[in-house]
């Protein structure tokens, strides 16, 4: 916003010099300057936006796989049963020792 107020300011000089010099034209030149700037705002913003939605776009469909592949790995899972406490306390000693390593 502040280029905007810059070139306000300036097309005000230009046109206060244009009516004690008498070139109305500056104010006009100055209009078109302006004109520009507004131009070329409304293409970056038009920019950001297509590229806010391929952002969020690929966004949706990395979360849609990343989901896909838990919901695999989470049925690949082998969960070990126990009937006697020897054999839970074995297991639970190999988990503690393992160090993460699996």
């Amino acid at each position: 916003m502040k280029k905007i107020y810059l070139y306000l300011i300036i097309v005000a000089i230009l046109i206060i010099i244009g009516v004690f010099f008498g070139f109305k034209q500056a104010g006009g030149l100055a209009l078109l300057g302006i004109g520009n700037e507004i131009r070329k705002r409304k293409k970056e913003i038009k920019k950001a936006k297509k590229e806010a939605e391929q952002a969020e776009q690929n966004y949706e469909e990395t979360k849609a796989q990343n989901d896909k592949e838990i919901a695999e790995a989470g049925e690949d899972v082998e969960q070990k049963t126990y009937d006697n406490a020897d054999d839970a306390r074995d297991g639970i000693n190999d988990l503690l020792d393992s160090n993460g390593d699996s």
